[in-house]
């Protein structure tokens, strides 16, 4: 296996981030700013974000 490179640990992070976003992230902002919070539109945006994420290192590894 190859070295990590900086990238790496940068999707690694991101990854994690949109785990926590996704589980208790969104609860702790639609509870802290209950007036013009769009759920789904930040929902999309954090799975998004851990889905490129997880191509990046998919990809990196397997080639």
């Amino acid at each position: 296996m190859e070295k990590l490179e900086m990238w790496d640990y940068i999707c690694m992070g991101t990854m994690l981030l949109c785990l926590w976003m996704g589980t208790y992230g969104l609860k702790m902002c639609r509870d802290a700013n209950k007036e013009g919070f769009d759920e789904k539109s930040l929902r999309n945006k954090i799975w998004g974000a851990g889905v490129a994420a997880a191509l990046y290192l998919i990809i990196r590894f397997v080639s």
